[in-house]
Order: C-alpha cells, then sequence, then structure tokens
C-alpha cells in the first residue's frame, strides 16, 4: 500500500512540476505552397551564445523532421523555406515564453506578399491561442 502511494504522489509531483510549454508557428492555409525567408539577427545571436559559433544551430534550425531549408545566406543570415498547402512550420519553441528575439524580420511569399520588419511586428502578427501559443495564419 506504501509503494502505490509513494508511486502516485511521485507520478502527481511529476505532472504539476512541469515547465509549461510555449511554441510560435507559421500556418499555410492557402492552396499554394509559401515561401519563407527568416533573417536572423546577429546581435542576438552573438548575445545568446556568447560570440561562439552559432553557425552549427542556424543551419539545423528549426531542427523538425521533414523541413529543410532550400537557401541558406550565410553572410546576411537568412534561410529560406517552402511549407506546403496546409502545413505549419515551427518558428519557435521552447519552456520560456516566445520573445522572437532571435528573429531581425520575416519574409512570407505566396498569393500576396507579408513582410514583417522588426519584432514588433512580429509579435503583434502571431495572434495567441486557448493554449498561449503563437499563430499566424497564411490565408
Amino acid at each position: 500500500m506504501k509503494k502505490n502511494v509513494l508511486l502516485i504522489l511521485i507520478i502527481i509531483s511529476g505532472l504539476i512540476s512541469c515547465d509549461y510549454y510555449y511554441k510560435a508557428e507559421i500556418k499555410n492555409e492557402l492552396k499554394i505552397p509559401i515561401t519563407l525567408k527568416i533573417k536572423f539577427d546577429s546581435i542576438s545571436l552573438h548575445k545568446y551564445w556568447s560570440n561562439k559559433s552559432y553557425m552549427p544551430f542556424l543551419r539545423s534550425y528549426p531542427n523538425f523532421i521533414g523541413i529543410k531549408a532550400i537557401g541558406f545566406d550565410t553572410i546576411n543570415l537568412v534561410k529560406t523555406y517552402i511549407i506546403k498547402p496546409d502545413s505549419i512550420f515551427p518558428l519557435e519553441s521552447g519552456t520560456s515564453p516566445i520573445d522572437f528575439e532571435l528573429f531581425e524580420n520575416l519574409t512570407m511569399i505566396g498569393k500576396d506578399t507579408v513582410f514583417l520588419k522588426n519584432k514588433f511586428e512580429i509579435d503583434k502578427a502571431f495572434a495567441i491561442d486557448d493554449n498561449k501559443w503563437r499563430k499566424l495564419k497564411i490565408k
């Protein structure tokens, strides 16, 4: 009996002590692919990587299965992706609230072009859903 109570307490404490998970994603609701260009902020990258090389991070970004860049300008720190129709691109995620700190600007090219020229515009464009996740829907 003591073992069962202890096991239940461990499980409950594990469940309630979990950090909240945050994410921001771009959803292509068009019937055509869209091109996403991400310009990374070199100042923020230098700050977070303490002047160490952040290129391994950028080369693997966003590090999700099935998502590959179609271009990477290593001088200007711009990565280009194709987001298929009815697909989602995971822009940012983690246990800290989303702040879009690593991005200088975003460009989405589909039927129209959407250019978010700074962190403020990026932040403003992403709606918060019921889970407190950030979403930008391209329609």
